[in-house]
């Protein structure tokens, strides 16, 4: 029984680079499928949407098609989504807008992804390819999370449209092993008499072995991608299916190939880790483990916590909205609804921070604000000083905030914090606190302040507090309980990158250091 590997490299791979890939690594990436056992090329999908911020693999136009050189003994498909189809409101002129006649393309094939429950729905779409003269294949997703009979009652409705050349299923989570695969094609081949396919994701580092196991039990079709680039922890690789499943590729095209997505791995780093392995035990779409891991907001704990709740709600498919009312930040937008412009203005004011000379010169501290009157802001919450020498508290690191907010209430004085930047359910914890909306987005190679809100690159609350110092615009600052840490501790460093960043503006204060401090970047300044 022959293998045919159908390889989908541009089409899964482009959920990381946002179907952006360079003519040359497509060039490569063609040549060495040319020499190589692999029977199908997936080159894109075929959006109807479309969006400005997408790459060209995701609409996969005629256009780009008939600018590429592809192999001869080849067969060239696209792949849509089948309920971005379903959902429009003429779904069969979906098709006729977005498609040619077959004997004016070069595509061969097309394939409909769409999840299991939905498959029947998807016939007048299959007709409507079927007539245009393409090959259908039908992609059912979370195949593995239905019923023994949903499979063969839903593979019985396709049988009798004999229009489907290929019935796939996919690992859509990455969840299932060698006996799930068995027990699918089992039920699978009870109503369908036609080529079986098969889609591994990576989650559980068992999609070569799943992929095996799969033609082993009568899959015809499997797919894969170079390296494995795909959504979440990608896919069976290539350039290992093709040898295991008894084909060849040339040695020296296939590494030239390789040598391009190696850098894009470098890049978007997929594969499977234990995040993914998780999700798949639970049954959470790997989409939302790709999104958190690609946004530096996110720590490896935020992660896992964010997993924790995902577990225990609807998750299977990825949800914008669950994305929001879950996981710590609710979007990338850095505009809070309160104004820091020109709050301290004319004052002294005094940070505190959370070093250890703190209680050794409490004495010293205490006497500066009696006589001073400072505007005294605590970076996070302390526990030093009485709570009613505080004026405010500065936060912005959503772990301290959560470990925070119940103390909150016990301070008579406004929280300053990015609180529209939190989801719902954080939000939520903060209602009994008086808080001021200063936003703040993380971004690489930044550090700027704006009204209502700032972006850094650093989520760290002294690099928040001195952005939101900029915008509050005080006569004088003051330092406290900046003890600096040794050379060794990656915090010294970073501390300093953001003390430097600070003092480079035009507009930065100068402090005067009440405390002792290791920190370099403070050493100029007196104490």
């Amino acid at each position: 029984m022959k293998t045919n590997i159908l390889d989908c490299t541009l089409r899964d791979g482009g959920y990381y680079n946002s179907w952006n890939f360079s003519s040359s690594l497509v060039s490569s990436y063609l040549k060495a499928l040319s020499f190589s056992s692999a029977t199908h090329i997936e080159l894109g999908f075929r959006f109807i949407s479309k969006n400005k911020d997408l790459g060209p693999y995701a609409f996969s136009s005629e256009e780009l098609i008939n600018s590429l050189d592809f192999p001869k003994n080849k067969e060239i498909g696209v792949m849509i989504n089948g309920s971005e189809y379903l959902d429009h409101k003429d779904s069969c002129q979906a098709i006729k807008e977005n498609f040619i006649n077959s004997k004016k393309s070069k595509i061969n094939f097309v394939r409909i992804a769409i999840d299991l429950l939905r498959a029947p729905e998807s016939k007048v779409l299959v007709d409507a390819l079927h007539t245009m003269g393409y090959k259908v294949m039908l992609n059912l997703m979370q195949a593995n999370l239905r019923t023994s009979n949903e499979i063969k009652e839903t593979a019985e409705i396709i049988q009798r449209w004999n229009k489907v050349e290929v019935l796939y299923f996919a690992d859509s989570l990455g969840s299932m092993n060698s006996n799930s695969i068995e027990q699918f094609c089992k039920s699978l081949k009870m109503s369908w008499n036609g080529i079986i396919g098969f889609h591994a994701h990576n989650n559980q580092n068992l999609a070569l072995s799943n992929s095996i196991t799969a033609i082993n039990n009568g899959c015809q079709f499997c797919d894969s991608t170079i390296l494995g680039m795909g959504r979440g922890a990608g896919n069976a690789q290539t350039e290992n299916l093709l040898v295991q499943s008894g084909g060849f590729y040339d040695s020296s095209s296939m590494l030239s190939a390789i040598a391009g997505f190696d850098k894009l791995r470098d890049k978007f780093k997929w594969g499977p880790n234990l995040f993914y392995q998780i999700a798949s035990q639970e049954n959470v779409h790997p989409t939302y483990v790709q999104r958190m891991l690609s946004d530096k907001r996110y720590t490896k704990d935020q992660v896992l916590r964010t997993l924790n709740l995902l577990k225990n709600i609807e998750s299977t498919s990825y949800n914008e909205e669950n994305m929001a009312k879950l996981t710590y930040f609710d979007n990338s937008d850095h505009q809070g609804c309160w104004s820091a412009k020109g709050f301290l203005s004319g004052k002294k004011v005094l940070l505190i921070g959370a070093g250890p000379n703190l209680k050794k010169y409490r004495e010293k501290i205490i006497r500066f604000i009696k006589k001073e009157r400072p505007f005294v802001l605590s970076m996070n919450v302390n526990q030093i000083l009485e709570k009613n020498y505080f004026d405010a508290i500065i936060a912005s690191n959503v772990d301290r905030v959560l470990l925070d907010v119940d103390i909150y209430p016990q301070f008579k004085c406004p929280i300053i914090m990015p609180q529209s930047c939190f989801s719902p359910i954080i939000q939520a914890q903060l209602q009994s606190s008086s808080i001021l909306d200063y936003g703040m987005a993380i971004k690489k190679d930044n550090f700027k302040s704006f009204k209502k809100g700032c972006i850094s690159e650093w989520k760290e609350v002294l690099a928040y507090s001195l952005l939101f110092l900029e915008q509050a615009q005080p006569k004088s600052l003051f330092l406290a309980g900046f003890d600096g840490y040794s050379q060794n501790d990656l915090r010294f460093y970073e501390n300093n990158k953001i003390f430097e960043k600070y003092f480079s503006k035009k507009n930065s204060l100068k402090p005067n250091l009440l405390t002792p401090s290791l920190q370099s970047a403070l050493k100029n300044f007196d104490q």
